[in-house]
């Protein structure tokens, strides 16, 4: 459980509690540059307890190498998810 500060739709500063719950959810195939990798998905429940709302976060995880290939994200209350993918991982 942590507060976090946030915009709301007027753009005005706001602050609430945000409470995360992980779970493991399926196992998932994505095809990704014509790749198939097998993963786990994550998944991340985050309710915001001043606000009376939930939205659901989901994280891929390469099931060889554990990094995380793919998200689907809200970045705040009210908002829209936000899709990434992972084409060429860091190597160091």
């Amino acid at each position: 459980m942590d507060v976090h500060p946030f915009l709301d739709r007027k753009g005005q500063l706001r602050a609430a509690t945000f409470i995360s719950r992980f779970s493991l959810a399926d196992n998932e195939t994505l095809t990704i540059l014509n790749v198939p990798r097998a993963t786990r998905v994550l998944e991340e429940d985050v309710t915001v307890t001043e606000l009376n709302t939930h939205y659901r976060n989901r994280y891929w995880v390469d099931a060889r190498s554990g990094a995380v290939i793919k998200t689907e994200q809200f970045i705040g209350p009210d908002y829209f998810p936000i899709e990434t993918t992972i084409l060429n991982p860091y190597k160091p």
